[in-house]
């Protein structure tokens, strides 16, 4: 079977975005649930989501993912563990779970793909009742030859351990809004009881159609005769939240 590159580009991508905005913590509010809402260009929200943010924990609701073949879509949920060093995918519809160790070293690695980072600041603003400041983030990311170069505006709080709100170069938006800090209950950050551990994401996300995603994306993937170097993959798009944007990708 021949997988494209451009595939390994886009998870190497996703778990850049993931770890790096969610374990590395600062700023002075370590506790808080709030509202993730991705909006498109036209200002039309897209999908709302929650998150669950505590010491080296976090929690992210909200991610309807399903197989191309299917409009079902499942519940899924995912847990970020850093004091245990595992991060667990969670599809609430199969109760089921996907597990995987959380390497440091692998961390290090993917953060210093990103070769320039060029900040431009272009002023302040109150985001959510936070200070902020509003900066333009220009990226080059380079990922076993591929190369893009992308661009964002980011409003940033000293007081936050992420950013507030990201405009991405189409104009679509990802903001936390319903701030709400105080401690989380510990129990959000647990495996549901009964859940039955899977071996892969594929396995998690299969709709039971007879056609798996795996089976799709690699029928995909065969039938695709020209590689992507430039966007995110419409193979890994299907398997990813309705209007859910990579920070800063403009994808």
């Amino acid at each position: 079977m021949r997988i494209r590159f451009g595939w390994i580009f886009n998870i190497l991508l996703m778990a850049l975005c993931l770890f790096g905005a969610s374990l590395t913590v600062a700023g002075k509010v370590k506790d808080f649930s709030a509202d993730q809402v991705y909006t498109d260009s036209t200002g039309k929200v897209r999908n709302t989501g929650k998150i669950f943010f505590t010491s080296e924990k976090m929690r992210m609701e909200g991610l309807g993912m399903g197989a191309p073949s299917s409009e079902k879509q499942n519940d899924m949920v995912v847990v970020v563990r850093k004091d245990r060093g595992v991060h667990w995918m969670i599809n609430n519809t199969k109760k089921a779970y996907f597990e995987r160790g959380i390497d440091e070293k692998e961390m290090e690695s993917l953060s210093g793909l990103v070769k320039e980072a060029e900040v431009k600041v272009l002023g302040t603003e109150k985001i959510q009742g936070y200070k902020c400041t509003k900066r333009q983030v220009t990226t080059h990311v380079e990922i076993m030859g591929f190369k893009k170069k992308s661009q964002s505006v980011q409003w940033i709080s000293e007081d936050f351990p992420m950013p507030l709100r990201i405009q991405n170069e189409d104009g679509s938006t990802t903001e936390l809004k319903n701030i709400k800090e105080g401690r989380q209950p510990g129990s959000l950050f647990e495996l549901p009881s009964g859940y039955t551990q899977v071996s892969n994401i594929f396995e998690l996300i299969d709709d039971s159609s007879g056609e798996t995603p795996r089976r799709k994306m690699r029928q995909e993937e065969s039938d695709s005769k020209e590689e992507d170097k430039s966007s995110i993959s419409e193979s890994l798009k299907k398997y990813l939240p309705k209007g859910f944007k990579l920070p800063g990708s403009g994808q």
